[in-house]
């Protein structure tokens, strides 16, 4: 009984080792370097005192007023502060995972074209520092 139970360790060790051999021998060989997106954000994201989000249907304009943030173009409804706070920090560690092209003739299949083209889907993120120097945009 031990030398069967030993047999089918065996064999299931081979399978695993040769599995993971052919798994490693197809793996891509391209090398992905994770950099920050928006490297200048981070060191810069408690300057952020405007963030405009715009597409190509609606627009809304937060502001930091005091400890907290409103939507100016909502008559200044309140926004969730630790919200638009954890958002401007999640997008100053975006990390770059590949590049997925060069080419501006492309853009629309990613959907980050630009927002003056008839079939714009992305969104544009600007931050904006207390006296409207810009900190970063993206079109997401």
């Amino acid at each position: 009984m031990k030398i069967k139970h030993l047999g089918l360790l065996v064999v299931t060790l081979v399978i695993i080792i040769g599995a993971w051999k052919i798994s490693s021998e197809k793996a891509p060989q391209t090398e992905v370097s994770r950099q920050a997106l928006l490297p200048e954000l981070l060191s810069q994201v408690n300057l952020a005192a405007r963030v405009n989000l715009r597409s190509k249907e609606h627009t809304t304009e937060l502001e930091r007023q005091g400890d907290g943030w409103v939507i100016t173009n909502r008559d200044n409804f309140p926004a969730l502060g630790g919200s638009v706070k954890r958002s401007l920090l999640q997008l100053a560690s975006l990390r770059r995972v590949e590049a997925k092209t060069d080419s501006a003739e492309r853009y629309d299949k990613l959907g980050v074209e630009a927002l003056d083209s008839d079939d714009a889907a992305g969104t544009l993120v600007e931050i904006l520092a207390a006296d409207g120097k810009p900190l970063s945009a993206l079109i997401i």
